[in-house]
């Protein structure tokens, strides 16, 4: 990404729970929760030079999530939807 080409593209990658919580995980919601916050904000400060800020938050299947009850999955994912 440099201004003389006039655009670019960032992606960062966030969690739901940046946005909803979850119990036991305060260091990693607000990690994610910080990283909704820079992209947005880097969205519109780079706005003027062409460049788009994204924050994807992948659904996946991972050792964190695979602890997580499957009643308490269901209530996660009919937020999520």
């Amino acid at each position: 990404m440099s201004r003389p080409q006039g655009f670019g593209r960032v992606v960062n990658v966030t969690s739901f729970t940046g946005l909803r919580g979850n119990t036991g995980q305060a260091n990693y919601a607000t990690a994610k929760a910080g990283i909704i916050g820079i992209t947005k904000t880097a969205a519109k400060e780079l706005a003027r030079f062409g460049v788009t800020v994204n924050a994807i938050s992948p659904d996946a299947e991972t050792r964190m999530v695979a602890s997580i009850p499957d009643d308490k999955k269901a209530e996660l994912a009919a937020a999520v939807r």
